[in-house]
């Protein structure tokens, strides 16, 4: 995983680590992640804090960049690594 991805339209994602676990901050949510291997194979990030408002993120790699997909039930948002 990057440090720093970014989407123009929607802001940043920082991944970071605290006291030993993998940390993330997008927007006001904030807190640490794990991974989790899809029934397809490919891997995405999920928060594991508490809280009502989670992220899960697909993810990959475009155009020889990492990325990070977040969906939700009407949108796409591909986050894409900050160099």
């Amino acid at each position: 995983m990057a440090a720093n991805y970014r989407n123009p339209e929607v802001g940043t994602v920082t991944i970071s680590d605290q006291d030993g676990t993998k940390w993330l901050k997008a927007g006001f949510v904030e807190g640490p992640l794990a991974t989790r291997t899809n029934p397809d194979g490919s891997i995405s990030i999920v928060s594991i804090g508490p809280g009502a408002i989670g992220v899960d993120a697909l993810v990959g790699n475009q155009n020889g960049a990492r990325t990070l997909t977040i969906r939700d039930s009407q949108h796409e948002y591909i986050y894409t690594e900050v160099r």
